[in-house]
């Protein structure tokens, strides 16, 4: 009897057992069963992500960079990873029409590890002056910014060549092979010239300009744009003394002060090109050579020894400009020892009363070719018409040319 009850026990306790191995079993006669034990769900672990930033040496964010205006700088800037996973960089690409001029030190794909950064080197080399863009663009693995961009730009000066001194004796005529594309951006012609060797009144000019290639040296019309410069005689007061005066003039082929057209703002330097409102009621043209003349000097342009007494030493920049159009046109203004050469109004006592002050007065001029002018200068008579009667010489110095070569 004992015996018996001690197996129904073991019985008992093997089947409680494998009921909850079995997660669960009935019990008694009744529905209720045990309850079973809960699954635990496991905590997702974070994805890793990178976040990509592109900084300046000084560590800002940056979008471009200026290379300035010489000829082999280097810039840097740095591929940053601020994210929590690696960043592959599988693209750097310059691209647009000057990207040839620009060239990195560091080549994709390659790998920024989480809060370190990556510095890349850039260098600007280029041959011709101009204005030069490009674009990088930078892919990675940054789902929030797949793709960064820096633009790039850097600016060469202009050329500036430098054809010496030479001397003019009459009928000479020369030009300079070297061809100037006037369509790529400004041009400026500048020379000293020393008229003392002219010592009689006269209509011979010396000329001094650009002009089309190929067009004729002396007063190439409608090919160009140029500076008159003469010894006049005028307003002799006495006629035993000697009252020598230079007239400068620019010209197009027309020898008329009438003929002025254009202005430049003197402020925006924005140009106008309009009816030609110039004329000959105006002393602005005339440089006193010996300072004989005594109504001169009273004249508030005469009395700061720049025109005053000039001993006939001259220094001119004439400055060129394009103005794209229908029909596209050529621009000049010029300056004669620092002080605009052109048209201005009447006097009044010591203030000039300027037409159209503070503008610049200029004189608009055509060519054929505006992308392939040359240098010229010339010492001779305009026409057939206007008889040489100056002999003499003049001497032309440090005659230099500053702009855009032809492409």
């Amino acid at each position: 009897m004992n015996r018996f009850k001690t197996m129904t026990f073991i019985a008992i306790i093997i089947t409680l057992v494998a009921c909850f191995m079995l997660n669960g079993c009935e019990s008694g006669s009744g529905d209720d069963q045990l309850t079973p034990t809960p699954t635990l769900t496991p905590t997702p672990t974070a994805t890793a992500t990178p976040v990509i930033t592109i900084t300046g040496p000084d560590g800002m964010s940056i979008t471009s960079i200026d290379f300035g205006s010489i000829n082999g700088a280097v810039r840097t800037f740095n591929i940053g990873n601020t994210g929590s996973g690696s960043l592959l960089v599988s693209k750097m690409e310059l691209v647009d029409r000057e990207s040839q001029n620009f060239s990195l030190d560091t080549q994709a794909p390659f790998t920024v590890e989480p809060g370190t950064e990556k510095t890349v080197s850039i260098t600007f080399n280029a041959t011709e002056p101009g204005s030069y863009h490009s674009t990088l663009t930078i892919g990675g693995d940054d789902q929030s910014n797949p793709f960064a961009v820096i633009e790039l730009y850097a600016v060469l000066p202009p050329l500036q060549v430098n054809y010496g001194d030479f001397g003019l004796g009459s009928g000479d005529a020369v030009n300079f092979e070297d061809e100037w594309d006037l369509t790529r951006g400004p041009l400026t012609v500048s020379y000293t010239l020393d008229m003392f060797g002219i010592e009689t009144e006269g209509f011979t000019p010396t000329q001094v300009g650009m002009r089309t290639t190929g067009a004729v040296n002396i007063n190439p019309q409608g090919e160009g744009g140029w500076m008159d410069a003469l010894a006049q005689q005028i307003n002799a007061t006495n006629p035993s003394s000697f009252d020598m005066d230079d007239h400068f003039l620019l010209d197009a082929g027309t020898w008329d002060e009438a003929s002025y057209d254009a202005w430049k703002d003197a402020i925006t330097s924005g140009i106008t090109i309009e009816t030609p409102f110039g004329s000959y009621d105006t002393n602005y043209f005339w440089y006193d050579r010996d300072g004989v003349d005594p109504f001169q000097p009273d004249y508030w342009y005469f009395s700061d020894g720049q025109n005053f007494n000039t001993r006939a030493i001259y220094n001119v920049v004439i400055e060129y400009h394009y103005v794209p159009g229908s029909p596209s046109k050529g621009v000049m203004f010029a300056t004669v020892n620092g002080l605009p050469c052109g048209v201005f109004g009447p006097f009044s006592g010591t203030d000039p009363n300027w037409l159209n002050y503070p503008n610049i007065p200029g004189l608009s001029f055509d060519a054929t070719d505006f992308t392939s002018m040359q240098a010229f200068a010339n010492y001779n008579p305009l026409d057939g018409s206007w008889q040489p009667t100056v002999n003499g010489s003049v001497s032309i110095t440090n005659l230099t040319v500053t702009g855009w070569p032809k492409e």
